[in-house]
């Protein structure tokens, strides 16, 4: 086993974390992410507006409740509108946060991404395997074969660095200026 691992972090290394793939996904992603300047200037006075609109209905609320109204009613009313108004301010975040990942240095993200990987696949066997999972899509086939030189075993599989390059933006949307955490 620990020579098949070693066998697929080595293949890992070469293909799915090679420079020019880990610098092509990067700008892919980027382009995915990235929304056009009108739609996140729409989308942002959309989400503003509405987080205004919900403090008045608080408000309102709020004043009910002082004047005595139903008790009940007015506290589940005020529980859903703060309710929708922090799912609204979590969405402004997000749309405020993808303006920044055109700031993300896609060559910085792949070195210190190889750093950090070359630390952790080299010396830490078990967050190894983790980032093995990670970068695997489905499973590794290996097929017994034998050749003029004896037997050994051939193996295939899909590598992909969605998962990583995703952590990565994520980190980088929400301040980390380096764009990567350590993930597990």
């Amino acid at each position: 086993m620990a020579l098949a691992d070693d066998a697929a972090l080595v293949a890992l290394e070469h293909q799915v974390l090679h420079p020019d793939v880990v610098r092509l996904a990067g700008s892919k992603a980027l382009a995915a992410l990235r929304p056009s300047a009108d739609y996140a200037d729409a989308t942002r006075r959309e989400l503003r507006a509405e987080i205004e609109k919900i403090g008045s209905e608080l408000g309102r609320l709020t004043e009910a409740l002082v004047a005595g109204w139903q008790l009940q009613a007015i506290l589940a009313a005020i529980k859903d509108r703060e309710g929708r108004r922090q799912r609204l301010t979590e969405e402004l975040a997000i749309v405020e946060g993808t303006g920044r990942l055109g700031d993300l240095d896609v060559e910085r993200l792949r070195r210190t991404l190889g750093e950090r990987l070359d630390d952790l696949l080299h010396g830490q066997p078990v967050q190894a395997r983790q980032i093995l999972r990670k970068l695997v899509a489905g499973r590794l086939i290996f097929t017994p074969k034998i050749d003029e030189q004896g037997r050994y075993y051939e193996f295939a599989g899909h590598g992909t660095l969605g998962q990583v390059l995703a952590g990565a933006f994520h980190a980088r949307a929400n301040g980390d200026p380096g764009g990567l955490r350590q993930y597990h």
